[in-house]
């Protein structure tokens, strides 16, 4: 790939961290951390295809990839409850 797409890459990048940072002096409005939370999801997809090369790899690394995120949800989402729980016990 050339140095052109990766500098365009770099200033898209920038631009993402500016955008979160100005999200971020809006406060904790709801819709305010979900579209950080995508911004940083954009970020990492751009890291990871294009800087980690993974755009470039065989499928079946894609799909390692994808079932480690997909256990790493699955297993965020199987300790909420217990999370839950211990923060009602810990706030009263």
């Amino acid at each position: 790939m050339s140095d052109a797409k990766y500098t365009q890459i770099y200033w898209g990048l920038i631009a993402m961290v500016g955008g979160s940072a100005l999200l971020s002096w809006l406060g904790h409005a709801g819709w305010a951390v979900a579209a950080i939370f995508a911004l940083a999801a954009a970020k990492a997809f751009l890291v990871i295809s294009y800087y980690m090369g993974l755009g470039e790899e065989r499928v079946w690394v894609k799909w390692m990839l994808a079932s480690a995120v997909l256990a790493l949800a699955i297993l965020f989402v199987g300790l909420i409850p217990d999370i839950v729980a211990l923060a009602g016990r810990l706030g009263s």
